[in-house]
């Protein structure tokens, strides 16, 4: 029988203590050997909320921390920054497999599977496993669980978002994301990091495999967390391009002329079905209901 492998989770967080605890405990649950937390602001409360838990690894990004990458938190972009961290928890692991995600997100194996066995079963050559987005929609309907949408091709869009499916084709009919994140195998000769992938010294992808629906593995990405937040923002994606070159124009527009109310209409656009959109999207095989329940596995470790 072979030996199981083991994995583990690098991210840099600056979150609610709520979102941490959640991140912590559900990857916890689904075998997660470690977890390795950068906390941007070195004096985060959640350190020690953490502290706790021996599977846990939580590091302070100090001033002295950024220094030993060679990085300027002040003057590099985002991307740069945890693509650095990234590298740091990767080159740092012991175990087997290592998969670098944002806080927002949480990988999810469907009933029946298990991410320990996808990664024990994997052969030998292949480096690194790429695993697609579920990202979280609104539903007018309602429900009593968290809803997500899969990335869709371009006649999808069109008849899940209408007349607004110019703007969500070019992305997948997605807000964020629709790469996914990956698991990387540990120890591998030098390569770099790439949010959604990785890449050989002299620039060339390494994707090994790219799961699918049939699989049964999603990113489940909580790339919405409301209006207050999502319109806090707006501006800030939108200069630096946080999202593909139509929506954002569209939304550069919508924000230059300044009416709110039109601007929440086009967060809901971008956020939620309607009824019909809803049954048009499961119709069509496009949403994840996975009922999901973190109360009672955040209550297990915190």
């Amino acid at each position: 029988m072979a030996k199981q492998a083991t994995w583990s989770i690098v991210t840099i967080a600056r979150e609610p203590a709520e979102v941490i605890r959640r991140f912590v405990a559900w990857h916890l649950h689904q075998g997660a050997a470690r977890i390795v937390i950068h906390f941007d602001d070195p004096n985060d409360p959640c350190v020690d909320m953490v502290s706790h838990l021996p599977q846990v690894e939580a590091v302070r990004c100090t001033p002295e921390f950024w220094s030993t990458l060679g990085v300027s938190r002040e003057t590099r972009r985002m991307n740069f920054i945890q693509n650095a961290v990234r590298k740091h928890g990767y080159d740092r692991a012991s175990e087997d497999w290592i998969f670098p995600v944002d806080a927002d997100e949480f990988v999810y194996a469907a009933p029946g599977r298990s991410i320990t066995e996808l990664l024990t079963e994997a052969a030998p050559e292949e480096r690194l496993l790429q695993i697609r987005p579920a990202e979280i929609v609104t539903v007018e309907t309602g429900s009593r669980h968290d809803v997500f949408r899969l990335p869709m091709e371009r006649e999808d869009c069109k008849l899940v978002y209408r007349d607004f499916w110019k703007y969500m084709a070019r992305n997948k009919g997605l807000a964020g994301h629709n790469a996914g994140k990956s698991f990387i195998r540990g120890q591998l000769p030098p390569f770099k990091m790439r949010p959604h992938w990785i890449e050989t010294p002299s620039g060339e992808p390494i994707v090994d495999r790219v799961l699918d629906g049939s699989d049964g593995f999603y990113v489940l990405h909580y790339v919405d967390s409301g209006y207050e937040d999502w319109r806090r923002k707006l501006e800030y994606r939108v200069r630096l391009k946080g999202y593909r070159p139509r929506l954002r124009t569209k939304l550069a527009d919508v924000l230059a002329a300044g009416d709110e109310a039109e601007i929440r209409r086009h967060y809901e656009l971008m956020h939620s079905f309607d009824g019909e959109q809803a049954d048009v999207a499961r119709t069509r095989g496009l949403l994840l209901e996975p009922e999901l329940d973190f109360d009672p596995i955040v209550s297990r470790y915190f």
